[in-house]
């Protein structure tokens, strides 16, 4: 129930066969055998959760290359753009804020002690909780509608970028204000959030390195109790496109 069940214990993993182990391992169940998924209905979408973010181009161009990729493999690929909506974003805000709160209160942080930026976040969120803006209500609609967009779509999992641009220099990153931090991870990481806060299963897949030779990847999504499905697809995605298990030095 970590801030408010936005935070899930996960694996890091640089192959789908140690995440797949690991996740079973967390479980408590025998290790899952992953099967050969059958035809798939893939919805595609590079739409953002955020006005005026668009993806750029080497991200773009992951996604293109997934897309084929996953046709290579036997999958049918539609554009499917989910329905995100300003109110599911001030709801994740909102809930984001009053996390950091309650975490500072249960700790008994002085806040007079943490940099500027984190005191506004405290500050905020607890404006937020008090009065009464945090609920579980608009989390659930959004989980619903979620749900009830792959049902209406027709599609068995969702692909878009993992990421909107390249990840901020971090460099001097710690000195910024609160509100250029936020345009700038708002700007960056637009895509997990919604599933996050609608309590999907999704899974980040590495599919080469940008022109500046960081690692690049697309996220899957999928319906309630989807995780072996996207595991699967991920074991496919490996096999048609190897990538390094290690940094390059």
């Amino acid at each position: 129930d970590g801030w408010f069940g936005l935070t899930e214990n996960g694996v890091l993993a640089t192959t789908v066969a140690d995440a797949t182990l690991g996740f079973s391992v967390m479980a408590g169940r025998a290790p899952a055998k992953l099967v050969q998924p059958d035809k798939l209905r893939v919805g595609v979408s590079l739409r953002s959760p955020v006005a005026g973010v668009r993806p750029d181009e080497p991200n773009r161009e992951a996604v293109a290359k997934a897309s084929k990729l996953l046709v290579g493999v036997g999958h049918d690929t539609v554009t499917a753009d989910p329905p995100y909506s300003t109110a599911v974003g001030l709801a994740g805000l909102a809930t984001w804020f009053a996390c950091a709160y309650r975490e500072a209160d249960a700790a008994g942080l002085d806040v007079r002690t943490l940099q500027p930026r984190t005191r506004r976040h405290i500050a905020l969120g607890k404006l937020m909780w008090r009065r009464g803006w945090v609920g579980q209500r608009q989390r659930d609609a959004w989980r619903e509608k979620s749900i009830q967009f792959f049902a209406e779509s027709g599609i068995d999992v969702l692909l878009t970028p993992a990421l909107a641009a390249a990840p901020p220099p971090a460099d001097g990153h710690a000195a910024g204000s609160w509100r250029r931090n936020m345009q700038i991870n708002m700007a960056y990481a637009p895509y997990a959030a919604p599933w996050n806060i609608a309590g999907l299963p999704a899974i980040v897949v590495p599919v080469g390195l940008r022109p500046d030779g960081l690692p690049i990847a697309v996220q899957l999504v999928g319906p309630p109790d989807s995780e072996l499905l996207l595991l699967a697809i991920a074991g496919q995605l490996e096999v048609a496109n190897p990538w390094p298990r290690h940094a390059f030095v």
